[in-house]
């Protein structure tokens, strides 16, 4: 298996052939042959062996190829392409989950850009990570600006864009009807403008809000519609996404077993291909799928890889369902104290990322912990917050369920 190194570089690499092979590009003080270009211009062997037996080599020699692709690229293009290829090397790595280092190259080129596309482009791209940092506030307003850029030149596909990315801030804090009206509103845009591996992206993340909201049959609709798409355009990471989002769904059902399927093929292609988001979401979803199994000990394996996963990349999300997840065994063990602290670490963590969805869910599994302790009155007022929240974001199936526990509590 490839090392993230060498994926980083090899993508980086064929970043560069591409605008050196564009005949639109001038690249004229590259001596060399396309191929090595890059490989040639950050190459010191004498260095490399000095570096190689630190225990930091990985880190240095990946530092090493982010800033000498920069310089190669600022050094032979000029200022509008070195721009353009600024922001394709950006994609690469939020792709490879380097979310501080795309961050900071952002940042660092906002300001300078011309192009109001370029702009809209880069302040979408910065959005998108603060949605992975849980920042939604940021994102939000970064989206509506890219927006405001995209209706002023007309760019039905760059509004469609920001509309998917403000449907999944939404989504990401917990307001899902707002969440829907983006997606739903990006899929009729692309009537009559459409792009394929857009709508395919629309379609999974409706199909997460239906399922969130219970209504499974829409959810399995949506989810295959983009499969079909992904697995047309061979889009090896959102099928990766989805497999594990319908493992979700069938976890949703209580099939189990095949939720475990679906997770199962999501980290083996995600392990292939180094998708560490996913497997970090799909670690945990196992991990829960056990959990409901009676698997405590093999559950508690999968929430420490989770754990692991998801504090390297910085996914605050996943890390306060790991917590939750861990609570949850911990009460399954008879272990009330440790649940109780577990589950109120989560909960802390959800409330300062203002996720609404997660907070309900970590309330339910303090209800389930105060029955167990005896303690009938407790175990009502965490269920009637956890209503108010399911209420407030309109998750209906889960408002069912709340009152169904509340009338046998």
């Amino acid at each position: 298996m490839k090392t993230l190194n060498e994926i980083l570089f090899e993508k980086i690499n064929l970043l560069v052939e591409e605008f050196i092979n564009n005949p639109q590009i001038s690249a004229a003080q590259v001596g060399s042959e396309p191929k090595s270009a890059l490989e040639d211009y950050i190459s010191t062997s004498h260095l490399d062996d000095i570096i190689h037996n630190d225990l930091n080599y990985d880190k240095i020699r990946e530092r090493k190829i982010i800033d000498g692709s920069i310089s190669f690229a600022e050094s032979n293009f000029n200022k509008n392409d070195y721009h353009k290829f600024l922001l394709e090397l950006v994609k690469i790595f939020v792709e490879c989950d380097k979310m501080d280092t795309a961050e900071e190259v952002l940042t660092n080129t906002i300001g300078k850009l011309s192009s109001d596309h370029l702009k809209a482009q880069s302040l979408a791209i910065l959005a998108d990570i603060y949605i992975r940092k849980s920042k939604w506030d940021i994102s939000i307003a970064l989206i509506n600006q890219a927006k405001d850029i995209y209706t002023k030149t007309n760019d039905i596909i760059g509004i469609v864009k920001c509309e998917n990315l403000l449907g999944t801030s939404y989504g990401e804090r917990g307001e899902l009807l707002l969440s829907r009206n983006h997606f739903t509103n990006g899929l009729k845009f692309l009537a009559e403008n459409p792009d394929e591996k857009l709508a395919a992206e629309l379609e999974t993340n409706l199909a997460i809000i239906e399922n969130i909201c219970g209504n499974f049959a829409k959810a399995k609709e949506h989810f295959y519609n983009a499969l079909k798409m992904f697995e047309k355009i061979d889009e090896s990471k959102r099928i990766a996404e989805l497999r594990h989002n319908v493992g979700m769904l069938f976890l949703e059902q209580k099939e189990y077993e095949q939720a475990i399927t679906e997770f199962e093929n999501a980290i083996a292609l995600s392990i292939k291909e180094n998708f560490s988001a996913v497997l970090s979401v799909s670690y945990l979803g196992k991990a829960t799928a056990l959990t409901s199994l009676n698997d405590n000990e093999l559950a508690l394996e999968y929430c420490y890889k989770a754990m692991d996963m998801a504090i390297k990349i910085e996914d605050k999300l996943t890390i306060a369902d790991v917590y939750k997840v861990i609570g949850t065994i911990e009460r399954n063990q008879k272990r009330y104290e440790s649940a109780d602290k577990f589950l109120n670490i989560s909960l802390r963590l959800n409330d300062e990322l203002e996720n609404r969805l997660n907070t309900a869910e970590t309330l339910i599994e303090y209800s389930i912990l105060s029955e167990k302790n005896g303690n009938s009155s407790q175990k009502t007022d965490w269920l009637k917050k956890a209503l108010e929240y399911y209420a407030e974001v309109k998750a209906a199936g889960k408002v069912d369920m709340i009152e169904e526990m509340l009338a046998i509590a």
